[in-house]
């Protein structure tokens, strides 16, 4: 089966808690993750084991993430924690 993908947006705890739940799911691929903060994109991409694209603008991870400008699954969730 074809894994969707999906970028997430804002890696504070709470997104810490989702990405967990979301790496379970055998449809699903984090391919991309964004935080204003470098080291917490850096930690929750290191936590996922399959290397996601690392950015720090949510734009440029539309524009710059080929499985996201296909449009095949889009989900932002902007997490404050």
């Amino acid at each position: 089966m074809e894994k969707f993908k999906l970028g997430v947006v804002g890696c504070g705890s709470m997104m810490e808690n989702h990405v967990r739940g979301i790496n379970q799911l055998d449809c699903v691929e984090i391919t991309a993750v964004c935080d204003i903060q470098k080291d917490r994109a850096e930690s929750v991409a290191a936590s996922l084991g399959n290397n996601p694209k690392i950015f720090l603008d949510y734009e440029e991870m539309a524009d710059g993430c080929p499985a996201l400008q296909r449009r095949e699954l889009i989900a932002e969730k902007i997490a404050r924690g």
